[in-house]
């Protein structure tokens, strides 16, 4: 049941200037430029990107992307979010920006 929550939005579209996320594909693009992700990146991304604005914590992004309880200590998730903030150019540079919110978790804000 965790996962249906990203399977329920295959076929979808967002576009988030400069970003678009073709849920059908899994694939992201900027500017029109696709963007290579694994599958787990991919599913991270969408999960931020369908957040924006609002703190997601670390044990929601767990629960949710990765399919495991809360319970279990692990880096995987920061580790994640540095390839994405990589790959996606998620430093401010195009308007969005992925911040760690000290002992909460992390928030993709428009800048």
């Amino acid at each position: 049941l965790r996962r249906h929550a990203i399977d329920t939005e295959a076929g979808e579209t967002l576009d988030l200037t400069p970003y678009s996320i073709d849920a059908k594909r899994r694939r992201i693009s900027i500017g029109g430029k696709d963007v290579e992700l694994t599958q787990r990146e991919f599913d991270l991304a969408s999960f931020l990107f369908r957040r924006c604005g609002r703190i997601v914590s670390r044990d929601a992004l767990l629960e949710n992307v990765w399919n495991l309880s809360a319970a279990v200590s692990t880096r995987t998730v920061d580790t994640h979010v540095s390839r994405l903030r990589k790959k996606l150019d998620l430093n401010g540079a195009n308007g969005w920006r992925l911040a760690a919110i000290y002992q909460h978790g992390y928030r993709l804000e428009q800048v």
